[in-house]
């Protein structure tokens, strides 16, 4: 695990990561009553505000916020699973905290994950989400608005609904 700059670097960090643009939003997410997903938000949150960089995708980068709170593969729910093609799953399935598979309509329509925070629109499909970019660009994860119309697999923290 990298961590980016020291504290002189925090407030850039939270302009460039959505941390104060969307602090309500989060704030409400993180006091969900599901304590899975409470906990994913808040160690989300502490990598987003530490600069944690994880070497890989965003899929590497989700994966190391759920097993920091104890949610290995053998503690994670599938709630939907289809492939990138559809059918896509219902929206009304979503909690915050659980980690989705979605198009990245803003970037080629290319599978992304991240996980779900809350809806900014929800008649438009687009949610707040923690999401991570990966790619070698040696950034840390970020609250970022997407379409997520086109979802194709949820997981859920914790085992149960």
């Amino acid at each position: 695990m990298i961590v980016a700059g020291g504290t002189e670097g925090f407030f850039a960090r939270s302009f460039h990561s959505g941390l104060s643009r969307y602090a309500p939003l989060i704030a409400r997410a993180e006091a969900t009553d599901n304590p899975a997903g409470r906990k994913v938000l808040k160690e989300a949150h502490r990598m987003i505000a530490s600069g944690v960089i994880i070497p890989g995708s965003c899929w590497n980068w989700l994966d190391t916020v759920y097993r920091q709170c104890g949610y290995g593969k053998e503690n994670r729910r599938v709630l939907f699973s289809a492939s990138e093609k559809g059918p896509y799953a219902p929206l009304s399935l979503l909690r915050p905290g659980d980690w989705i598979f979605h198009r990245n309509h803003a970037y080629g329509n290319i599978g992304h994950s991240g996980m779900f925070v809350g809806w900014i629109d929800r008649q438009h499909h687009r949610a707040l989400m923690v999401s991570y970019g990966g790619e070698g660009r040696q950034r840390p994860g970020r609250y970022r608005v997407y379409d997520i119309s086109h979802t194709y697999h949820i997981i859920r923290p914790g085992g149960r609904s």
